[in-house]
């Protein structure tokens, strides 16, 4: 187990780190202005519960596939209905909560999917 080490950052290198989420940001919304998608895009991968079709990504080419439960590649993509994203502070650590509402491009299912990840700021 990874020992987690706590710093204890002066007011001075708090208000730095402050400035730079908040530049961070700016940019972040000049690039979407511009219409650069940069927040809500989806790197999950979504698998079907009824037919056990799966989305994967092929080591070289980064494309996003999807293939049957054989195996085998099909052009029928998922449709995303709905995402959502939460984000959580709890001292230094930022917990991401994204939900998928999507239909399967295979079987037609209507389904949801919950992704949760864990970031240190230290």
């Amino acid at each position: 187990m990874k020992k987690k080490i706590k710093r204890n950052w002066t007011p001075e290198e708090e208000a730095a780190y402050q400035k730079l989420k908040e530049d961070i940001s700016k940019i972040i919304e000049r690039a979407e202005k511009k219409g650069i998608p940069i927040r809500n895009v989806r790197d999950d991968l979504l698998h079907c519960q009824s037919c056990r079709t799966y989305e994967d990504v092929l080591f070289g080419d980064g494309k996003r596939r999807t293939f049957l439960k054989s195996g085998v590649e099909t052009n029928r993509e998922f449709i995303v209905l709905d995402h959502r994203e939460r984000r959580r502070e709890k001292g230094r650590i930022v917990h991401f909560t994204t939900t998928y509402r999507y239909v399967c491009g295979v079987c037609g299912v209507h389904q949801s999917s919950r992704f949760t990840s864990d970031f240190s700021l230290d």
